[in-house]
């Protein structure tokens, strides 16, 4: 959908990472400026190529300003009318011609920015938290594969006098998978790397065989995937 100017190199937008949880908003920090303060970093993608047009809309579909976070949506001649399924066709265009990518983000300027899926998104005390964020931290700990670590949205139930919330479950693989003592060491430190660098802790931490994830034939690692394997 975008693509950045040739020659230009990864250039990075380094966000508030508290203002983009609670408030949805890409606020820029300079670390060296303000070294204690939590950031994000997600790469500029560059402008909507040629031809195509890019917003970004709130969940009321209200249009929003530069470094407003929502659903990113797109409009032109190359956007897919529909998608031919199982079922029958079934469009992708709302009335006046939006697709809904199912992506998180925001515009500067411009340049698109993508935060992450919106059905990943884990939702803890109004907080809008990215598994990213949380898969990161849990591959620093001692034991986990490097790249094969992955944070699932888990829906808890609700009952009399409470509301629903969410929280999430977070697998790993480790060549230690099997060793009772070794995993437990694994979940303990995924915990508490998780809450020191998110501040919310996982309702559970799976240690997981090594080849256990669900990943895609390209090696990208499948989250709906995994939720049904941690469900199954």
């Amino acid at each position: 959908m975008s693509f950045a100017p040739v020659e230009t190199g990864l250039e990075v937008d380094t966000i508030d990472a508290e203002e983009l949880e609670a408030n949805r908003r890409a606020v820029v920090v300079d670390p060296a400026l303000d070294p204690d303060r939590p950031v994000r970093r997600f790469p500029l993608l560059g402008p909507p190529l040629p031809g195509l047009t890019a917003r970004v809309v709130d969940d009321t579909g209200r249009v929003l300003g530069d470094r407003e976070v929502g659903a990113i949506q797109l409009r032109g001649e190359a956007v897919t009318p529909g998608y031919l399924t199982v079922h029958g066709p079934v469009a992708t265009q709302d009335a006046d011609g939006w697709l809904d990518t199912g992506d998180q983000g925001y515009l500067t300027g411009g340049i698109v920015v993508v935060c992450g899926r919106l059905k990943d998104v884990i939702i803890m005390g109004g907080r809008n938290i990215y598994p990213t964020d949380i898969e990161r931290a849990a591959a620093e700990v001692d034991g986990v594969r490097a790249g094969n670590v992955v944070a699932v949205r888990l829906e808890a139930g609700s009952g009399v006098g409470t509301t629903k919330r969410e929280s999430f479950v977070v697998a790993v693989e480790s060549r230690l998978a099997g060793d009772a003592e070794a995993e437990e060491l694994i979940r303990k430190g995924v915990t508490a790397k998780v809450f020191s660098s998110v501040g919310v802790r996982p309702a559970r931490v799976v240690v997981l065989a090594p080849a256990s994830l669900p990943k895609t034939p390209s090696g990208k690692l499948r989250r709906a995937a995994t939720r049904e394997l941690l469900d199954a």
